[in-house]
């Protein structure tokens, strides 16, 4: 029997369809069981374009060669994983964008995406039972006697806004869970596949990814606490399912593993993120996103799961505050304040004064990305109170009575 020359092609291929497809040890057994002999050493030697394997001048035997020439011509079968993986975070990123719309829609109607009845003797049952087993996911028709559908009737008129808001609520409600399910399948079908390819260095690490792999657990880990659901007897059941199935998945990968167990993980400034917060000590915690996304409210409510204690009834980014974290966003630095106690044991709000790790850490940002200049007062529809920017070199000259001007509330 003779082998074609494209024989080691072809198993190539295979090989990293089934990693595409998030099927590792099927892509190794691509090689392992047709070839004897041949290890995981040899497929990762492949797979990087160490060695290439060929069909020998009597096209039954196969080898290994690193010729340069050969090596070279197979760059073109090499899959591009950086591109692969940078279209799936993007992928993850849009759907994490769109649930975040649904999520702040639905707090402008007043309701918590999270937690929410959608049993109202009020409201419209047939609309809400249809809701329900959309949110199960269960098969169901809208049709009435008449041949108009409820459902369909009812997304167009939520996107010519003529819906009230109890019909809003369901809809975006639907299309909330709906979304998370998407994000569900594709942090899945992304996470496993990523950790491969970055420990056997098949692809580069972009700074981002990071953010947007958090982003993405942290509203599955949102969605996922069973004490919160849609209180209806046609989705409970399903509904909790879900968030169980969700929970397992995400505890069986790499990052949602070590995310469970740390919570949101120090960044490099110099990563140019969106928005932060920044310790005392220098650390910096960072996302990256739109503000709408409320960027800094998931960054300490994520702080404040693993990190530090909740004061209970305080703003998270109050205690923040007071602990001496300072507000990052693009070139708006915010300075913070801290209560402190006189003689007579009343308290008084007085300013925290940054440190000398902090001073760093701002002066290396705003040099790097904003030509060492940045403000310490929030744009408000497109102006400032104070319009004239702080420059580095005079932050890291001033002294604390200077500083305390400089970020003054």
């Amino acid at each position: 029997m003779s082998l074609g020359d494209n024989v080691g092609k072809i198993l190539l291929d295979i090989a990293q369809e089934n990693i595409k497809k998030g099927d590792i040890k099927k892509a190794f057994e691509t090689y392992t069981r047709s070839l004897p002999g041949f290890t995981k050493e040899h497929v990762m030697m492949v797979l990087k374009n160490q060695m290439v394997l060929v069909t020998d001048k009597d096209r039954v035997s196969m080898n290994l060669v690193d010729y340069p020439e050969i090596l070279s011509a197979n760059k073109s079968n090499l899959y591009d994983w950086d591109l692969i993986i940078k279209n799936q975070f993007d992928d993850m990123h849009q759907t994490v964008c769109a649930i975040w719309d649904r999520v702040n829609t639905l707090a402008r109607l007043h309701v918590d995406a999270y937690n929410y009845s959608i049993i109202d003797s009020n409201a419209d049952s047939a609309l809400r039972n249809i809701a329900a087993k959309l949110l199960a996911n269960k098969p169901f028709s809208d049709k009435l006697s008449n041949g108009e559908n409820l459902w369909e009737d009812l997304e167009d008129d939520v996107y010519n806004d003529s819906a009230d808001s109890e019909e809003k609520i369901l809809f975006h409600l639907v299309d909330y869970v709906n979304l998370v399910r998407t994000l569900h399948k594709e942090y899945m079908s992304l996470s496993d596949i990523y950790k491969f390819l970055m420990d056997n260095g098949l692809v580069t690490r972009r700074q981002m990814d990071d953010s947007f792999m958090e982003n993405a657990l942290y509203i599955l880990k949102k969605f996922m606490d069973t004490s919160t659901g849609y209180m209806h007897p046609l989705c409970n059941k399903e509904i909790h399912d879900l968030k169980q199935k969700i929970q397992g998945d995400i505890q069986s990968t790499y990052f949602g593993e070590l995310y469970l167990r740390e919570g949101i993980l120090p960044k490099n400034i110099l990563d140019n993120y969106d928005a932060g917060y920044l310790a005392p000590d220098g650390t910096f915690y960072g996302a990256i996103g739109e503000t709408k996304d409320l960027l800094h409210v998931q960054i300490s409510d994520q702080l404040f799961e693993k990190k530090f204690h909740r004061v209970p009834g305080e703003d998270p980014e109050i205690t923040l505050m007071h602990m001496g974290f300072m507000k990052i966003h693009h070139n708006d630095i915010y300075g913070s304040y801290r209560f402190k106690k006189d003689n007579s044991d009343s308290e008084t709000r007085q300013l925290y004064c940054p440190t000398q790790e902090q001073i760093k850490q701002i002066a290396s940002y705003v040099n790097k990305f904003y030509g060492g200049e940045f403000f310490t007062e929030p744009e408000t529809f497109g102006s400032r109170f104070n319009n004239t920017p702080v420059k580095v070199s005079r932050l890291v000259q001033a002294d604390e009575i200077q500083l305390h001007q400089m970020f003054e509330l």
